[in-house]
């Protein structure tokens, strides 16, 4: 059995809202009634940037991150017996080339009271390289000398930006940096993701009044990323008839804005008001480019089905 599963957030359930199990489920859509102020909140009231937030601090692991980014699953069962290898293509499983790869693991059935017969390893060579990931995965049943019958799922976690999608593929770094401890190391990749996004929104809403080389020239030499996230994302959200970005978020995105030029200027925050990021502030931070990329997307089909 093959199978692709989207990984929706039900875990990503408010504490305070337990009973009435309110979820946030990381699809456009959610993300679109949040940005229409139609589910903006929680049951209990507590505002889902918040909660999104929340676990990201509490639950750092590989799945809290790439569900977040709308990742899947592939899953495939392995007809595989204590002693025996076999080879899986990440071809043959559709994964495609240039996927973010978040997690390999295994999920095992059965092995009875006697324990389990085998455990599934992954083999490699005299090298290692995860960069780009491996296409081929060799697996062995590495022997326990019990007996019984094991059924052996291999299941591959990630995220696939298109070859173009600089903005998710910066997001899904940043995510990473994350995932690893390297908190300072979300600041760039976080903030390109949005401003690479941003920027095309507004570039596809300004190409309505003006020549392509116009807009290119203005976003690139005239309005600086500051002004298009305070002003000119107001501007266009009025002219298209959306609502404008939340001021939380945008607040947010701003600091995050402060903090890359500090790293790419100076190398490190260095400023009192701007401290080396923990794993609570770079969550913060790391929240406000996930809600700003799924609002750069939110704005540019505004402008689309103008």
């Amino acid at each position: 059995m093959d199978l692709t599963v989207r990984a929706a957030i039900h875990h990503l359930t408010c504490k305070n809202d337990w009973d009435s199990r309110g979820q946030f489920v990381a699809l456009p859509g959610a993300f679109d009634a949040y940005y229409r102020d139609e589910q903006r909140a929680c049951g209990c009231g507590r505002d889902w940037f918040d909660v999104v937030q929340e676990f990201l601090r509490e639950l750092p692991q590989r799945w809290t991150i790439s569900e977040l980014m709308g990742g899947v699953f592939k899953i495939k069962d392995l007809d595989l017996a204590a002693g025996q290898s076999i080879t899986v293509s990440l071809d043959e499983m559709d994964v495609p080339v240039g996927a973010e790869i978040f997690d390999v693991h295994f999920s095992l059935i059965g092995g009875g009271s006697e324990g389990l017969p085998f455990v599934p390893a992954l083999v490699f060579g005299n090298e290692l390289h995860l960069d780009p990931f491996p296409r081929w995965l060799r697996i062995h049943g590495v022997p326990t000398g019990r007996d019984g019958h094991l059924k052996v799922q291999l299941v591959i976690r990630y995220v696939a930006p298109g070859p173009d999608e600089v903005s998710l593929q910066q997001l899904c770094a940043a995510g990473k940096h994350f995932i690893a401890g390297r908190f300072d190391g979300i600041i760039l990749p976080a903030n390109v993701a949005v401003e690479s996004a941003i920027g095309k929104a507004l570039a596809l809403w300004l190409e309505r009044f003006r020549p392509k080389d116009d807009v290119e020239f203005f976003l690139s030499d005239g309005a600086t990323y500051s002004h298009q996230l305070k002003i000119l994302c107001q501007l266009a959200a009025h002219d298209v008839g959306a609502p404008a970005m939340p001021a939380p978020v945008r607040n947010r995105l701003d600091e995050l804005r402060k903090y890359r030029n500090d790293v790419a200027h100076r190398g490190a925050p260095y400023r009192s008001s701007l401290p080396n990021l923990t794993k609570e502030s770079a969550a913060t931070l790391l929240t406000a480019a996930l809600f700003g990329y799924q609002y750069a997307r939110f704005l540019r089909e505004a402008v689309e089905h103008r």
